[in-house]
């Protein structure tokens, strides 16, 4: 697998450029996040559980931070299949396979007949 910059469409860039500016960098959804998380000190867990999943901020910052990401680097990073490559590390592969059968067809033979010339002596 190679990988290879996929660059963001114009309106990815305008959607991602807005959501930022409507957040101030990501930072609303980080301050609501440690709201939060002051806000759940000293509760028992199974409370804590039930109000984390009613407050999605913490998805939504996640979601905000990689738009940022995705923005910065001018697209996505994806990977995808080198024919090539492949083809030619599966020959190779192939090649020495058959070059080590080969070679132990000859070898194995002529190993069991000097033992034997050993044992017969």
């Amino acid at each position: 697998m190679t990988y290879g910059l996929v660059p963001l469409t114009a309106q990815e860039k305008t959607t991602i450029a807005a959501e930022l500016k409507e957040t101030n960098n990501c930072q609303t959804y980080h301050d609501r996040s440690e709201q939060f998380m002051r806000g759940a000190k000293g509760l028992p867990p199974d409370k804590v559980t039930e109000m984390f999943l009613r407050n999605n901020d913490f998805l939504r910052e996640g979601s905000c931070k990689e738009g940022q990401r995705r923005l910065e680097a001018g697209g996505d990073f994806k990977e995808h299949p080198d024919t090539l490559k492949y083809l030619a590390i599966n020959a190779a592969t192939a090649g020495s396979a058959f070059v080590v059968i080969y070679g132990l067809a000859y070898l194995l033979p002529a190993i069991a007949r000097r033992y034997w010339r050993w044992l017969n002596t």
